[in-house]
């Protein structure tokens, strides 16, 4: 059991008192009582002539204050050996002895074995004081360098407080008569939590835990004589309430070294059965539930490394192996991977310097190397290698304290950090472009965000409690966000700027229970139901219905799901979360190859194949599926260098700058080059017939104007102090102002009012209910209103007087409306006939990936589709004629006859769907058409070089269009053949669709026409189109709500608690180029694993995200079962890493405190900057990145920084690399 007390933030070592009980602790003269030790309690003891797993000698063991020990051997000329399967080393230095745990870490002790600092080489330093002598010594203050501390008042040799340097943070501890902590109380901003503990009489062991909230764990012993005859204690049984988390476990009648744990899932027992070696107290087997002795093997080798750890499963014939090498010093050397083959020679390769415990360099499996050079430790320099004498390098530069100040990328790009005398990052300077600066309270929590602003600084003040938990956040327009929290700190209330509030309730240990928004005095809210093991049973919405119920296997992975229309999806696995076949709710069946790799080798679909190969290093060689192969190449610094597609001129060649930005791409439709400033930002690109060139605005760094060189065509945007756009202008040298376009916010931040200027002035009046819906537009004395059900679905529009009703059929798929429309489903719940009141009738046909193929009007075929292996759209068909289309990534690029003639090109600025310019070439001159759009990037007109409207274009709120020629004339359709029109998607003529690259929209009813290829993953209701809010979102991939103004994805706080089975379904039915681009790790399923996520599925359980989906090792989690411990096995996952982010994932922002959120946030961008070569975002307070010793992984340090699924860099605090470190042996 771990508590953690108080925290106070630091930029050097983290100040944190947290409390570890263990029933079998040997100190008895704890500062906490019985079984209890604090994270400070190390100690260095000696133990003589002694014999330890099998080996005689002499000791010195180093007690952590979790429980575990590291044994160090003492050698004949006075040095000592590492403890088994540790990269620690103990040294003797004058009076003192040191533990180094990375090199520049180091714990120093006193001649008896005392904790007296931790220190690195830049001289930050914790230092511990005491009240007494050795052995009777208490703990009385910690403090660092520069003056934080935590104060021990201690009575009777217990503590009974713990201060801080402010009287509203402390903590009060009291004890029973026999010594026995039975109370800890935090005081924090005039608010109390206690947490109370009950014991056995007698016993000293722990029988129960209250916490504030009242939830209770209780805990059953049985007693034994032990091998020194010690009655000695061991637990074998806890539940939390009356039934939650129970478990229960047997050391006896089991076999020699076995042990038996049984969980209790409703009538359920999940029996798993552990087998570990007695000397060595390491597991190595643990067997799975009811699978014939199926399970994961471990094998170790004489410095007790695990070099083989193996996943087996018998009843389906398949395995998992995962191998490793090491060196004296037990740094990893070498991995490799095998699946249903032990690999035969190692994939990824490190080297280690052992005199200070860093890893030089990194080579994957193709040969392709990254090294890294250190200052004290951190990294200073890493360069990614062309061969043995050429690089590109990234450099990182540190205070004299060990503060990262400076960090310049490849390109020669920087940004610098300052700090303030606490080691606070006070400010951001890039080498261009606005300057961040944050100020923060006596305790170290942020208080103000300043940007600049053209009337003075922009300040966004934070006001928090003492732990540091936002309680208001107020904006720049002294509009305020309000939190509130349950005595957990769990966020129970959030009250936006427009004072609607979100109420979350939970399940015991934080399992979020509900979410609840209000509209009209009602609450609507969704539920979420477990079983007690915590896994998601059941997903309920706001009209009560069960959304999606799951159905467990022993291993706790889904393997039966139950939708809305009470249809079933069934899946089947090969080993761990391998997917071997769904059985999808049409009763259609997806399966799964894999290579040697475990990487996906083959799906197979109804009607159709992809099939992958992978270079040596897990890079997608080639794609291939009925229409062709789409192949791959790659630079020397495994970028992609070169793409050929299946169909005519469909070649893409890539070019890059140092720090990896895209500078050149050459295709059928010439090269274009792209132009950076010293931040990196882009500032120009340059086409075959144009020259964009971009600027930057000076208060927000966010792109504020652009011009065309070639025809003067420009573009400007003014913002508020909220940095949203109240202005957006289109003009021309000569024809002088095309359109301009401006904006009025409610206090939520939603468009209220739209105004648009052109030949005409247009202003359109939007207002939305109290969940942000849109329920009405007006233009002049025009209104339409809509009206919603408490799922979202629509129930009614109004217009003209005029009532249009809605009704649903089974679900949520729309079966009426209007006064003869229809539309009819297959049982996937695509649409596969509609019927409108003005006398069309669609017939829709898909494929078995769930992609419309074709569409019949009144009978007649309209138009058809065909799709690569990547599930992009490349082949459109009609009666004009058949168009290929050129994919530069998510944009269409190019469009093309059979021969591969160039017919059309296309110009894409920053971000998504941010089309400039449209190039046809069917005439003698190439003829360019420059894009006028909105705030949502809808296209209202077309301009010829010569500022000329060409075509212009209006729309509902949801999409229908109106199109109008030259001089302003309704016209039928375009002209000159463009199809973006609105949200910058491509729009059909022949059947009125938009295509949103995962699905098809029809504007007309405002809803999708088949479900979400996410499945629930991002909306319970999956037919929902942006949320119910067309005018401030747009959903660019089909997928998920993307505000209009931000990068920010999920409109709703609510999302989805989703269940892991969902991931199936998305790789059943996404193109595979959506799901890479929407960041969805679907491993092991059909998909392409991204392995950036930790999050928690339906089965309730933890898994990491491995880089190919499949790596086991991670030993850094770890439980402990009776003498030994489990490694938790890291396996493929099936979910989108979306998957948690849907319900929690902004929640969990949420309950962050403000430093927590914006290291959060920095950390995700910090990530994804250095993936695409930008270097921006560092964490304040970041001491630097330092690589650890065991769980290190060679493809987080490919990928550029990335800290995916094993942790490699850390950009925290690092502590003593003790502390809070991890063993694979229990305490002794």
């Amino acid at each position: 059991m771990n508590e953690t007390d108080l925290e106070l933030p630091s930029s050097g070592f983290p100040l944190v008192f947290s409390r570890t009980y263990n029933s079998r602790e040997p100190r008895t003269n704890s500062l906490l009582g019985f079984g209890w030790t604090h994270g400070y309690d190390l100690f260095l003891s000696d133990r003589s002539n002694t014999t330890y797993k099998g080996t005689h000698g002499n000791w010195k063991v180093l007690l952590l204050g979790d429980g575990n020990q590291y044994w160090f051997r003492a050698l004949t000329n006075g040095a000592f050996a590492s403890p088994a399967g540790k990269a620690l080393r103990l040294q003797k230095e004058g009076s003192n002895y040191w533990v180094t745990a990375d090199g520049y870490s180091h714990s120093v002790f006193s001649t008896n074995g005392v904790l007296e600092a931790l220190t690195d080489a830049f001289g930050n330093r914790l230092s511990f004081s005491y009240e007494g002598r050795h052995p009777t010594q208490k703990l009385s203050r910690i403090e660092d360098n520069r003056g934080n501390y935590l104060r021990c008042s201690n009575v009777n040799g217990r503590l009974v407080k713990l201060s801080t340097s402010t009287n509203t943070l402390y903590a009060t501890y009291s004890y029973n008569a026999n010594g026995e902590l039975t109370n800890v109380t935090r005081y924090a901003s005039g608010k109390s939590e206690s947490t109370a503990y009950t014991w056995d009489a007698g016993a000293h062991s722990l029988r129960q835990k209250r916490n504030a909230l009242g939830h209770t764990y209780r805990y059953d012993y049985e007693y034994y004589y032990n091998d020194q005859g010690q009655y000695v204690s061991r637990a074998t049984n806890m539940v939390l309430q009356t039934n939650y988390y129970s478990h229960s476990v047997n050391y006896t009648n089991q076999g020699m070294g076995l042990n038996e744990v049984v969980y209790k899932r409703g009538a359920d027992r999940q029996k798993w059965l552990y087998e570990f070696d007695p000397t060595t107290a390491k597991i190595t087997a643990k067997y799975m539930p009811e699978r014939n002795n199926s399970g994961t093997y471990y094998s170790f080798d004489n410095a007790q490394n695990v070099t083989n750890e193996t996943l087996v499963d018998y009843l389906t014939g398949h395995a998992l192996y995962s191998v490793r090498t090491f060196d004296e010093q037990h740094h990893v050397t070498g991995t490799a991977f095998g699946y249903d083959q032990r690999p035969a020679e190692t994939d990824w390769r490190m080297v280690w310097n052992t005199n200070d415990q860093t890893l030089t360099e990194t080579r994957d499996p193709a040969g392709h190397v990254v090294s890294f050079v250190y200052t004290n430790g951190l990294v200073a320099v890493t360069r990614e290698h062309y061969n043995s004498n050429q690089w590109e390098e990234t450099r990182f530069s540190y205070t004299s304290d060990g503060l990262l100040c400076a960090l310049t990328n490849a390109n020669g790009s920087w940004v610098q950090y300052l700090y303030n005398s606490s080691g606070l990052m006070t400010s951001e300077i890039p080498a261009a472009g606005p300057q961040v600066n944050y100020a923060y309270g006596s305790l170290g929590y942020l208080q103000q965000i300043r940007l600049p602003g053209p009337s003075g600084d922009r300040v966004t003040y934070i006001e928090s409690d003492d732990v540091g938990r936002a309680l208001r956040m107020i904006y720049p327009d002294n509009r305020d966000e309000r939190f509130e929290y349950d005595v957990l700190g769990n966020l129970t209330n959030s009250i936006d700027r427009a004072g609607r509030a979100t109420r979350l309730t939970y399940a015991p240990t934080r399992k979020l229970a509900s979410v609840s928004r209000l509209l009209d005095g009602e609450e609507v809210t969704t539920r979420f139901d477990y079983d007690n093991q915590f896994n998601t049973l059941k997903i309920v919405d706001p009209l009560g219905r069960a959304v999606e119920t799951y159905g467990l296997d022993m291993l706790d992975r889904p393997v039966v799901v139950t939708n809305l229309e009470g249809q079933t999806l069934s899946i089947a696995y090969q080993v761990g979360n391998y997917v071997d076949r769904i059985t999808r709710f049409d009763g259609t069946v997806v399966s799964n190859a894999y290579d040697a790799k475990g990487r996906l080798s083959r799906l197979t679909y109804p009607g159709g194949f992809i099939a992958n190969t992978y270079l040596a290093d897990g890079r997608l060689a080639t794609i291939s599926d009925g229409t062709g192969t789409i192949s791959n190449a790659y630079d020397a610094l495994n970028r992609l260098a070169c793409i050929v597609g299946a169909t005519p001129s469909s070649r893409v060649e890539y070019a890059y700058y140092p720090a990896g930005q895209v500078s050149n791409v050459t295709s059928v439709a010439g090269a274009v080059r792209y132009g950076l400033d010293a931040a990196d930002r882009l500032t120009y690109i340059q086409t075959p017939q144009d020259r964009f060139e971009f600027g930057y605005d000076a208060y927000n760094g966010v792109v504020a104007q652009w011009a065309s060189t070639n025809s003067g065509l420009a573009f400007s945007a003014q913002y508020d102090v909220l940095d949203r756009i109240t202005n957006m202008g289109w003009s021309h040298p000569t024809a002088g102002l095309l359109r301009t376009f401006r904006y009025a916010y409610d206090a939520s931040g939603l468009i209220t009012q739209k105004t648009v200027m052109g030949a005409a002035a247009e202003n359109t009046a939007y207002a939305y209910d109290d969940l942000g819906r849109l329920v009405s537009e007006s233009v002049g004395a025009a209104r339409t209103e809509y009206r919603y059900d408490q799922a979202g679905n629509r129930t009614a529009v109004i217009a003209n007087g005029q009532t249009n009703t809605y009704i649903l059929g089974i679900g949520n798929r729309l079966a009426n409306w209007g006064t003869n429309s229809s539309a009819q489903y297959d049982a996937a719940g695509n649409a596969t006939n509609m019927i409108f009141d003005d006398g069309r009738t669609l017939s829709m046909n898909w494929d078995g990936l769930y992609r419309l193929t074709s569409v019949s009007t009144n009978g007649a075929w309209a138009e058809s589709y065909s799709y690569d292996a990547l599930g992009n759209r490349v082949q459109i068909a009609n009666a004009e004629g058949t168009t290929y289309l050129v994919y530069d990534g998510l944009n269409v690029i190019a469009e093309t006859d059979a021969a591969g003639k160039l017919l059309k090109s296309y110009t894409h600025g920053p971000g998504i769907d941010n089309i400039l310019s449209m190039s046809i070439y069917t005439g003698a001159q190439p003829m360019v058409y420059y894009y006028i759009k909105d705030h949502l990037g809808s296209v209202l007109a077309l301009a010829d070089t010569n500022g000329n409207i060409v075509e212009s274009y209006s729309y509902t709120a949801w999409g229908e269009v109106n199109v109008f020629d030259s001089e302003g004339r309704p016209i039928p359709r375009s002209t000159i053949g463009n199809r973006y029109l609105w949200q910058g998607r491509e729009y059909s003529w022949k059947t009125g669709f938009y295509f949103f690259r995962a699905r098809s929209y029809c504007p007309g009813i405002g809803r999708w026409l088949s479900t979400d290829p996410g499945g629930i993953s991002f909306g319970l209701n999956q037919f929902l189109f942006c949320e119910n809010d067309p005018i401030n979102y747009r959903d660019p991939f089909g997928l998920f709500s993307w505000s209009a103004f931000g990068k920010g994805v999920a409109k709703a706080v609510v999302g989805v608690a989703i269940g892991v089975a969902v991931g199936a379904v998305i790789v059943a039915t996404a193109p595979a180029a959506v799901v890479v681009a929407a960041g969805i790790a679907a491993a092991g399923v059909g998909g392409f694993a991204t392995g950036q996520a930790i999050y928690e599925g339906a089965s309730g359980k933890e898994w990491s995200v491995s880089g190919n989906g499949a790596e086991l090792t991670d030993y850094a989690r770890s439980e402990s079962i009776g003498n030994a411990v489990v490694g938790v096995v890291s396996l493929a996952t099936l979910a989108s890493s979306w998957g948690r982010a849907g319900a929690e994932k902004d929640l969990d922002w949420l309950k962050m405190s403000p430093k927590e959120r914006m290291a959060y946030d920095n950390d995700l961008k910090m990530l994804n900057d250095a993936k695409f070569g930008e270097i921006k975002n560092i964490p304040p307070g970041s001491r630097g990145l330092r690589i650890s010793d065991q769980s290190v992984s060679a493809q987080a340090f490919k990928d550029g920084l990335s800290s995916a699924s094993r942790g490699a860099f850390s950009y925290a605090s690092a502590g003593s690399g003790l502390a809070g470190s991890d063993s694979s042996e229990c305490g002794e």
